[in-house]
C-alpha cells in the first residue's frame, strides 16, 4: 500500500487514516465530508493535511467508494470499576 501523508512532525504517536494512492481516484468526497478539514486533494489525490485536526471519526473511510482510506487502528473504550 502506498500512502501519502502531509503532516507536521510530531514526537508523539498519532495514528492517521492511510490513503492508498493506487485506489484513490481524487473524487473529493472525503474532503467535502471531513468535519475537521483534515483531508485535502493534492496532485489529484486525497491526503491528510492536518494531523492535529483529524479526530479519527469513520466518515472518510465509510464514504470512500474506492476503499482507498483505511484506519489502521481500533478505538476501544473500557470501563474500570473502583475498588
Amino acid at each position: 500500500m502506498i500512502t501519502m501523508r502531509e503532516t507536521r512532525p510530531s514526537t508523539t504517536f498519532h495514528p492517521l487514516p492511510e490513503i492508498d494512492r493506487n485506489r484513490c481516484n481524487g473524487c473529493g468526497i472525503c474532503v467535502s465530508l471531513c468535519p475537521t478539514q483534515a483531508v485535502a486533494l493534492r496532485d489529484g489525490y486525497a491526503v491528510i493535511v492536518d494531523a492535529n485536526a483529524c479526530n479519527f471519526c469513520p466518515i472518510c473511510e465509510s464514504y470512500c467508494l474506492q476503499g482507498a482510506i483505511g484506519r489502521p487502528f481500533t478505538i476501544a473504550f473500557y470501563h474500570t470499576t473502583a475498588r
